[in-house]
């Protein structure tokens, strides 16, 4: 048996509340993500301003039209600047380069110290 209190019905607004704010940091956050994605130089990166780091992320993760874009040989910077600010290259995504079987070699910099799972795969 439920009874409902005053402070029950308190709880249940600020739950409701504590919800629809998480649902829209979310949304606002894939936003963000897109907005703060750019390709440079060949290579799309997001970027964090706050640690001034990017990482090497998938060309296109809506469809798979450009899933094989990555052909020939990579090389990924160290550094990559955009808006005139220079970023440290600190790592690749999970499935940054899923699929891209036209890619026949990648240099990596140092400055690369993380890289996700799947990085890499299905690209031989």
């Amino acid at each position: 048996m439920c009874i409902l209190k005053k402070s029950n019905l308190k709880n249940k607004s600020f739950m409701k509340h504590l919800f629809f704010k998480s649902i829209l940091l979310f949304f606002f956050s894939i936003y963000w993500y897109t907005l703060s994605a750019q390709i440079i130089d060949g290579v799309r990166y997001s970027f964090n301003d706050n640690l001034g780091t990017a990482w090497v992320i998938e060309y296109n993760s809506n469809s798979n039209f450009n899933r094989n874009f990555y052909v020939g040989s990579i090389t990924i910077p160290s550094t990559v600047t955009y808006n005139n600010v220079t970023y440290t290259v600190t790592g690749i995504a999970s499935q940054a380069f899923h699929d891209c079987s036209g890619m026949t070699s990648i240099t990596i910099p140092n400055s690369v110290t993380s890289i996700g799972s799947s990085a890499f795969h299905s690209c031989i």
